[in-house]
């Protein structure tokens, strides 16, 4: 599979990744076919994106995605981060292969679900004209294979603390994902495999294990 000079850059040095405090609005983007995941985070001044922050869970093109969808953000109206097409995050990248299209989706799903959330809740505060109320991502449950977005829930003033997540038996990796990213740990990409993402518990257990016996 052959990634772009751009995605590799933006995968190895990932740009606005990290958590925000207080943020104005948050929105997350799936895709349960492989069950990556991305969460933005917004902060709003005069009906633009004054800043953001994401944090991704999957593979190496979402990771990328998210970095390049945060740049096109940055500045930007909410009028029109609330109909950001994947196409706009894969462009950024130089393109995608088709079997990581879907890092584009979720991230622009993220993005969208971000914006129209504010709009929705705090739009006519802000000074935002609302002509129309955006209609907002559909939640629920997805068929497999199939994205689904819905709106942030965090709620003003919450503050994540890292911590060590534990593996659960036969949990979704959907569900996993969610739970990572809400204690704050990173998992951490692999940086020759842009699509591979090593999991810090295993890179944690390698550091720990005892060397093997001399034969």
């Amino acid at each position: 599979m052959i990634y772009s000079a751009t995605l590799l850059d933006h995968f190895r040095n990932p740009r606005n990744s990290g958590l925000m405090r207080d943020p104005d609005a948050v929105g997350e983007g799936e895709y349960e076919g492989c069950g990556d995941l991305a969460r933005v985070y917004l902060r709003i001044r005069d009906g633009h994106a004054a800043e953001i922050r994401v944090q991704t869970y999957g593979c190496g093109p979402t990771i990328a995605a998210a970095s390049a969808g945060s740049e096109l953000a940055v500045g930007r109206p909410l009028s029109d981060l609330v109909h950001l097409e994947p196409r706009e995050v894969e462009t950024a990248l130089d393109g995608l292969p088709d079997e990581r299209k879907h890092a584009a989706d979720v991230v622009a799903s993220a993005i969208r679900a971000a914006a129209r959330q504010f709009v929705a809740v705090r739009g006519a505060a802000e000074g935002e004209p609302s002509r129309k109320n955006p209609k907002q991502e559909p939640t629920g449950t997805a068929e497999p294979g199939k994205l689904r977005k819905r709106p942030g829930t965090a709620e003003p003033g919450q503050q994540l603390i890292p911590s060590r997540a534990v593996a659960v038996r036969g949990e979704p990796e959907a569900s996993r994902a969610r739970r990572i990213l809400k204690s704050g740990r990173r998992e951490q990409p692999n940086p020759e495999s842009p699509g591979e993402t090593s999991r810090a518990d295993d890179s944690e257990k390698a550091r720990t294990a005892p060397a093997p016996p001399h034969v």
